[in-house]
């Protein structure tokens, strides 16, 4: 949001706090994991589709807001890519790290994303990380080896997810689509559209200029923000009175 003189970023407030806060020692009750993990999954392939590698996916970058739905947040190790394209740098956090990223080898991002999402997901079930260490070293061959024990107390199909994607060679990993069609993962709701296309309005809502107008924002330099889409001051008011509206 811009004016004359200052420049404001504006950020969606996610009441829910952190995914971390969320498991308990022992793991989340299946449902629930199966649920959120599922956003979680969407959310990934809506970057991924827009040619976007996170690098950085743990519980302590996954919010949720008052509605219980999933956010990413913490982009500052993400980067751009194409499909195929080759990535070099080390980037994230050692405990949700693929194994390929740690040996410094080339690597395709989407892959490495898939590995933290099976390390999530192993959290989120069980409580606890699947190569913990005394120290990092020991952490770090575990990683390298991908040797793990999934709890017998994780349902089956939940089992055979994560030793789907827990495996060392990037790619026999599955796609966040292949993800989306597991049978542990099919159980839950469908992923929610994207709402890109929602949130930048083609006509104002009249209900909505009402409001700015009592606000005293004037109607006409409102449709002309709208219709350009200058994200000025006037269009982020609409949108965050949009948003209110939507959720009641």
């Amino acid at each position: 949001m811009r004016t004359r003189k200052n420049l404001y970023v504006v950020m969606e407030y996610t009441g829910g706090g952190q995914l971390l806060e969320y498991i308990p020692p022992g793991g989340m009750q299946q449902k629930e994991a199966c649920r959120l993990f599922r956003q979680i999954v969407c959310a990934l392939g809506h970057c991924h589709d827009k040619g976007i590698v996170h690098r950085d996916l743990k519980p302590a970058n996954i919010m949720l807001d008052a509605r219980g739905h999933v956010k990413l947040i913490d982009f500052g190790f993400s980067t751009r890519f194409t499909a195929g394209q080759k990535l070099n740098d080390l980037w994230g956090t050692l405990a949700y790290i693929a194994p390929e990223i740690v040996l410094k080898q080339e690597y395709e991002g989407p892959p490495a994303d898939i590995w933290s999402l099976g390390v999530i997901l192993y959290c989120m079930l069980t409580g606890s990380h699947p190569f913990r260490g005394d120290t990092p070293q020991e952490m770090l061959m575990r990683i390298l080896l991908a040797r793990f024990q999934v709890p017998s107390s994780v349902p089956v199909k939940a089992r055979r997810l994560i030793r789907q994607i827990l495996v060392l060679n990037p790619k026999k990993r599955p796609t966040v689509k292949q993800i989306l069609q597991h049978p542990w993962l099919r159980q839950g709701e469908p992923c929610a559209p994207h709402p890109s296309s929602q949130a930048l309005p083609t006509r104002p809502d009249p209900a909505i200029l009402t409001m700015l107008f009592d606000l005293g924002f004037d109607p006409y330099q409102t449709w002309v923000s709208l219709a350009k889409r200058k994200f000025d001051v006037v269009m982020a008011t609409y949108l965050i009175l949009k948003h209110q509206q939507g959720q009641g």
